[in-house]
């Protein structure tokens, strides 16, 4: 049985629609698979074209104290939620199908101007020079002896900074991004970003409960440019995990180069909690026997263990692996071919990479880098 008219019309479905839709879909697929090269994208798009969008965008949502990704996402779920409701209230199977043809079609159409608008707006980044390549960094430097070495200071570092970071009163969104900016900006405009960026402070999601049950600690909004932290973290994880998502909103979308700003970031700030913060988020990524020799103090070992166990008591194990397993398929979609690996590949850089006496890495000289 076929659609009337009337029934067409209140579910969009013409043969012109459908025309538009797939041209947008089509039209979308070409733009998603041309590759303008790295070198382009390092040179002009991340260098010059992105650090303008970001400051020129940021601010609009850093005005308002609630998280502008909410109130876009929450209008789209809606209408998601009432197109499968008018379909699933169609008056036969015929206006079923029909509708529920029309809907996916408009819905994929929308999708891939999301998945082009996403493109363009940040994920282009995915695609810049590897800091592995920018970067004085050598394989044959990262050995047993380094990353013991690497433990040492790790142990040394939270040790020292225990007793301060835990005097430290917990700072507000807005204070905490103060506090970490100077070194933050130091180490991006080493890594090569020397233009201009917005550092907007971090905002809370309604969102919080899948993030928790998800561990995921934040986001970097790519729409809005702004910055989400999920509320439970502990004073001593915020500066690490802000650090980390300001490193994707400054450009840097590999999980890698976020820990490393993050780690760079942190331990490179005359602050000792932010310092604290460093040395606890690089100890969670050590590899299995190091982190297990980590000479710490108890109370170092006391915080490892509370956090721990708070990210026990909130997870859900079935959402938890569906989540990662899903994250895992999209970074390897954007060319991270490690996958959710790619969050503890920055321990490599840190022990293979040469550093200055101010702590910054050394860069190669890099035709277009």
């Amino acid at each position: 049985m076929g659609l009337s008219t009337i029934d067409r019309r209140t579910f969009g479905w013409s043969r012109r629609a459908a025309a538009i839709d797939l041209a947008v879909i089509a039209a979308a697929i070409l733009i998603l698979y041309a590759h303008p090269g790295a070198g382009w994208i390092e040179r002009t798009y991340s260098g010059r074209w992105y650090p303008a969008i970001e400051h020129a965008l940021a601010p609009f949502a850093a005005a308002v104290p609630f998280a502008v990704g909410d109130l876009l996402a929450i209008p789209l779920l809606a209408i998601t939620a009432w197109a499968i409701v008018r379909v699933v209230r169609a008056r036969n199977r015929g206006a079923r199908l029909f509708a529920g043809l029309g809907v996916i079609l408009r819905l994929a159409a929308v999708g891939a101007i999301v998945a082009v608008w996403f493109r363009a707006a940040w994920a282009l980044n995915y695609e810049r020079i590897p800091l592995a390549t920018k970067l004085d960094f050598q394989t044959g430097r990262i050995t047993a002896a380094e990353l013991e070495r690497l433990t040492t200071r790790v142990a040394y570092g939270l040790n020292l900074t225990y007793t301060a970071a835990h005097a430290t009163p917990e700072r507000s969104g807005p204070e905490l991004a103060t506090t970490i900016e100077p070194s933050f900006r130091e180490v991006i405009a080493r890594l090569g970003n020397a233009g201009p960026f917005a550092g907007s402070p971090p905002k809370a999601t309604v969102f919080n409960p899948y993030l928790a049950s998800t561990a995921i600690t934040g986001y970097t909004n790519p729409f809005t440019y702004e910055v989400v932290l999920e509320r439970h973290l502990s004073a001593f994880e915020r500066p690490f995990v802000l650090a980390h998502e300001w490193g994707h909103l400054a450009g840097f979308a590999s999980e890698t180069a976020a820990n490393f700003i993050a780690a760079l970031t942190c331990t490179r700030s005359p602050d000792p909690a932010v310092r604290y913060s460093g040395w606890l988020g690089i100890s969670f990524y050590l590899p299995a026997g190091e982190a297990a020799r980590l000479p710490i103090d108890a109370g170092v070992a006391a915080d490892i263990a509370a956090i721990r166990r708070g990210y026990a008591e909130r997870i859900d194990r079935r959402l938890f692996a569906l989540q990662w397993q899903s994250y895992g398929n999209y970074l390897k979609a954007n060319g991270v071919a490690n996958g959710t690996a790619s969050y503890g590949a920055f321990v490599d850089l840190l022990v293979g990479s040469a550093f200055d006496e101010r702590g910054l890495p050394k860069r190669r000289a890099l035709a277009g880098g």
